[in-house]
């Protein structure tokens, strides 16, 4: 706002929010004059290509089964592609090979089911 950027050409978004993002940035090219897009977080691509280049393991998150109630909101508000939901068993498990580590899951579940497994 102190550029003279009137605020609704202004996004502060959560790149941890693809979705979200994606739709904010679309509308943002679409839109005339100077802009700002500001992401609030490293994409979690990013930064799992940094884990690599550096040879640095990201951390492993799982699902406490026994306290995981099923209410999807970890996968309808956070909406990672690492969060599968069974209909069979009425749980989240996280796909190990799509997770990348970045955390967010552990904050958005209400029952604290999610954590990060010690190395």
């Amino acid at each position: 706002k102190g550029c003279g950027v009137s605020s609704d050409k202004i996004w502060v978004e959560d790149a941890n929010d693809l979705k979200r993002t994606v739709e904010k940035l679309e509308e943002a090219v679409k839109a005339e004059g100077v802009r700002v897009f500001i992401s609030r977080h490293l994409c979690s691509l990013v930064e799992s290509n940094q884990f690599r280049a550096q040879q640095i393991i990201p951390p492993t998150i799982d699902v406490d089964q026994e306290k995981c109630t099923g209410c999807l909101i970890c996968v309808n508000k956070f909406g990672c592609q690492a969060l599968d939901f069974s209909e069979d068993v009425k749980k989240v498990s996280i796909e190990q090979s799509v997770c990348r580590g970045c955390k967010v899951c552990i904050d958005v579940c209400p029952q604290n089911a999610i954590y990060e497994v010690d190395a």
